[in-house]
């Protein structure tokens, strides 16, 4: 309402900003003179279009365009003044590219658009006003597109921003101003590196302990599966793992896949096979097991076994001429060769005598082929001849031997399964 007072004018206003809504609008009245007439006037500016610039960034999907219209909804021509910036500079508002270019009409800001040489480009960090003046009832479009580089969909994947959109317009004293957001982000899409083969060791009749080398990942690894025989066993935080519940004289496969918190995963690890011991006093007929010694070498047949041939020791592993399998008859046990399967241990002539060489010889059920398979409360065996009653020995050189049975090193063995 406008008064009339002697050579005085007095205006009134209403000033109402619509934070949020994309609207704004400021209505006043003024008046000239005692005998004049009344003027009044409005002031409204509104926005459309730019919480379309909402995006998750991904390898196929770099950029977003998107058509940002201003709206002059007062009864006087205005300029405006429109801003874009972002709630905090994160490494994606700070590192995506921002343009925005004038466009006749919304339909030609498309993501196909090419950006003309006299964009305005920036960051969503300080970012310069786009200003201008509408008629009432007119409308700016501007065309603004957001993107990142591929390097940096992997390098600030994990990242977002809170763009926010703030135009006003004012004459004089009076300002209408709308405000608009957007969210956006990087997604991580970037699986973790394949992590090394996991290697055991500690391996008994019931359990298992593993460890791999790590994976790598642009963000970072959150965490690896372990999977047994193709079912996923645990997720762990780290690179070992500790399995339980085994059966004895039984190979398992253990395969290893990383993650990440996005959820991206990891090729299948090298798949590991660990074969868990026999139960304490039990060999399986049926599996091959090398015999080491408390010096941590194997019992071996040589490389061309025969009969009456060398039984040695040599290094473990790797060779078919330190595997063994042991099969029971009728309460004691022959050991056979893998290599040469039809020898098996023997003492030298059957001898009783303490010393007497330990050999190969072909099987022929002598009761001087026969052992009793002890095992102590360590865990290490004893093989008793039957035909003697003296125990396997190893000489500090050359063939083995029998000697009275006692608790030393060289008449204790380690018998650990190998397939």
């Amino acid at each position: 309402m406008a008064r009339h007072r002697t050579a005085i004018a007095i205006g009134t206003a209403a000033f109402i900003v619509l934070a949020g809504t994309g609207v704004g609008n400021a209505y006043w009245s003024t008046q000239a003179s005692t005998a004049g007439s009344v003027n009044a006037g409005a002031i409204g500016i509104a926005t459309s279009g730019f919480p379309a610039l909402t995006t998750n960034y991904t390898a196929s999907a770099l950029a977003i365009s998107a058509p940002v219209t201003v709206t002059n909804t007062g009864t006087v021509w205005a300029p405006f003044s429109l801003t874009l910036g972002v709630t905090s500079a994160t490494a994606l508002a700070t590192g995506a590219i921002v343009r925005t270019w004038p466009v006749a009409a919304a339909t030609a800001c498309t993501a196909t658009s090419i950006a003309p040489s006299s964009a305005t480009t920036s960051s969503w960090v300080n970012f310069p006003a786009l200003t201008g003046t509408l008629e009432p009832g007119a409308s700016a479009t501007y065309c603004v597109r957001s993107s990142v580089s591929a390097l940096q969909q992997s390098t600030i994947a994990g990242t977002n921003l809170s763009a926010a959109l703030a135009v006003t317009s004012a004459v004089g004293s009076w300002v209408a101003s709308a405000t608009s957001s957007a969210a956006q982000a990087v997604l991580d899409s970037t699986s973790p590196s394949t992590p090394g083969a996991p290697v055991a060791s500690a391996t008994t009749a019931t359990g298992t302990s593993l460890a791999w080398p790590a994976s790598t990942d642009n963000v970072a690894v959150t965490g690896y599966d372990v999977y047994r025989d193709g079912l996923l066993r645990a997720t762990v935080a780290g690179t070992a793992f500790t399995d339980s519940g085994l059966t004895a004289a039984t190979t398992y496969r253990y395969t290893i896949v990383a993650r990440d918190a996005a959820g991206n995963v990891s090729a299948v690890s090298t798949g590991t096979n660990v074969v868990t011991s026999s139960a304490p006093g039990v060999l399986d007929p049926a599996l091959w097991y090398s015999v080491s010694t408390a010096s941590g070498v194997c019992i071996e047949s040589g490389p061309k076994p025969t009969n009456g041939g060398h039984l040695g020791v040599a290094t473990c592993g790797g060779s078919d001429k330190n595997e063994w399998k042991v099969v029971a008859v009728g309460g004691y046990y022959t050991v056979v060769s893998r290599r040469a399967p039809t020898l098996v241990w023997d003492i030298t002539d059957a001898s009783l005598a303490a010393n007497a060489t330990a050999r190969l010889s072909t099987s022929n059920g002598a009761t001087s082929q026969q052992w009793q398979v002890s095992q102590n409360s360590s865990g290490t065996y004893q093989f008793v001849n039957r035909n003697s009653g003296l125990c396997l020995s190893v000489p500090t050189s050359g063939s083995l031997r029998q000697q009275a049975c006692g608790s030393a090193n060289s008449l204790l063995f380690t018998i650990t399964m190998v397939g």
